[in-house]
């Protein structure tokens, strides 16, 4: 399985044999551009669904709120929030108690 996963990368062009590692493990050691595109940090959103559809969060729609990381279902209301805080009450109240309960969980751990 690895030779073929291996064999898949080096034909796309994500990798070429010399960035590639051999391992005996599981999992497939890539050096590299490839390797730094995979540790991205990706920003993981303070909620899952849109405070406005209830839809889950799409990856393209997230926007920052008090320092936090916040999504919504699409980039139209992304961008409306993000030019009319002040005039969205409903979402700045979501946001809120998302921030409350996430900030009242991080103080009782360890």
């Amino acid at each position: 399985m690895k030779r073929l996963l291996l064999s898949v990368l080096v034909l796309a062009g994500c990798s070429t044999a010399s960035e590639v590692s051999p391992d005996t493990s599981d999992s497939l050691s890539i050096s590299g551009p490839a390797a730094a595109a995979n540790r991205a940090e990706v920003p993981v959103p303070l909620n899952v669904t849109c405070p406005r559809s209830g839809k889950p969060v799409a990856a393209d729609s997230l926007t920052e709120y008090r320092g936090y990381v916040v999504g919504f279902c699409n980039t139209h209301c992304r961008d409306d929030f993000a030019a009319n805080v002040d005039e969205r009450p409903d979402d700045t109240s979501f946001f809120d108690a998302a921030i409350a309960a996430f900030e009242s969980a991080s103080a009782r751990l360890p």
